[in-house]
């Protein structure tokens, strides 16, 4: 999705906040939102619940759109920045391996119209 239909769903701004550590601005969100595309995973520590962190890649389909994610949560204490460089780029490629393990996934993409 381009900035512009990022800023479009997501609407106006100040976001509600969950907790004080939710971004609440777009500019906090899409450069998350880049870190993760660059990266090839996701990151939200304490953003909806504090002291949870949650780590997801994309499961990609054929077509190179995505069909949902793979992700994990843990508490915060114990998913700092070097685990979370550790655990991204191992989900990351797990997910990348989904539609060949689960070839149901490119049937479940099909029947959404997504390939």
């Amino acid at each position: 999705m381009d900035v512009e239909n990022r800023r479009r769903a997501l609407g106006a701004e100040p976001y509600s906040a969950e907790t004080v550590s939710t971004l609440t601005d777009f500019d906090a969100v899409n450069a998350q939102i880049e870190e993760g595309a660059a990266r090839g995973f996701a990151t939200a520590r304490d953003e909806q619940l504090t002291g949870l962190t949650a780590v997801a890649a994309n499961i990609p389909i054929r077509d190179g759109r995505f069909v949902g994610c793979l992700g994990i949560t843990g508490h915060s204490r114990d998913i700092d920045d070097e685990r979370i460089a550790q655990i991204g780029p191992q989900l990351a490629a797990a997910a990348k391996l989904m539609p060949f393990q689960v070839t149901s996934l490119n049937s479940a993409a099909h029947f959404l119209g997504r390939n």
